[in-house]
């Protein structure tokens, strides 16, 4: 009844295991509390994957397009834009995205695959299929292979990218964050003030936010994710 109710008291299993593990507890009952605790972390990582993906989604910019399928001609958001725009976010709420290629049942077609990691330690795998892209507008093949491999998956990385964060791509940003926009001043001095009651460390601060030489060249993009970041830091609660 004592450890049922140190339990219930701490709402930790980790407590009561290392509690168990004091008291030289017997072994089968030492297990099942184990088994019990390892259930209860990955429920609280999945739970904090969940926070963070929908705080990511919150904070996700406007990408625009910026590139022209010269077959099509209609306009995209190259890869490295996308990346660049959204890792940040990213990282400041505790993910991390990679990928990898994986075996596909269909001849001709690729499967990419997503690994989005919290740093609590919960995975979600995430895949999308699609053809080899080597063919011109009119059904000619007009790529290489290995050229078509690569255009397919860029393709194929950059729309599951954007489809498991919900990015949205525009041909302008009505939003404020188009690429090139920089806070405000009253924004600059908010995030100055929360490096200072943080104690971070400006330096590090700025090559997060791209490798701007003041705060004031901050990009507007950027700027909800750093301050939940340091408001984290300092211990208050993000907007």
């Amino acid at each position: 009844m004592a450890e049922t109710a140190l339990m219930t008291r701490d709402e930790n299993p980790m407590a009561m295991v290392r509690l168990m593990v004091e008291k030289g507890s017997d072994p089968d009952q030492l297990g099942k509390m184990m088994e019990l605790a390892e259930k209860w972390q990955a429920n609280q990582a999945r739970r904090a994957f969940t926070d963070a993906m929908a705080a990511v989604q919150a904070d996700m910019p406007t990408v625009v397009r910026d590139a022209r399928n010269s077959h099509t001609g209609s306009r995209y958001a190259k890869l490295e834009t996308v990346m660049r725009q959204c890792k940040p976010v990213c990282a400041a709420h505790g993910l991390t995205v990679s990928f990898s290629e994986g075996e596909h049942p269909r001849e001709g077609w690729v499967r990419i695959i997503a690994q989005v990691r919290h740093t609590d330690g919960h995975v979600e795998v995430y895949h999308r299929d699609g053809p080899m892209d080597n063919k011109g507008p009119k059904g000619g093949d007009v790529k290489s292979e290995l050229h078509g491999v690569a255009s397919t998956v860029t393709y194929l990385s950059r729309h599951l990218f954007c489809g498991i964060f919900n990015v949205t791509i525009a041909d302008s940003d009505t939003d404020g964050n188009q690429p090139g926009a920089m806070v405000n001043e009253q924004q600059a001095v908010e995030i100055e003030q929360l490096l200072e009651q943080a104690g971070a460390n400006v330096d590090r601060f700025k090559d997060w936010a791209g490798g701007i030489a003041t705060i004031a060249e901050l990009p507007m993009a950027r700027f909800t994710a750093a301050r939940d970041m340091l408001l984290r830091k300092i211990g208050g609660k993000p907007s």
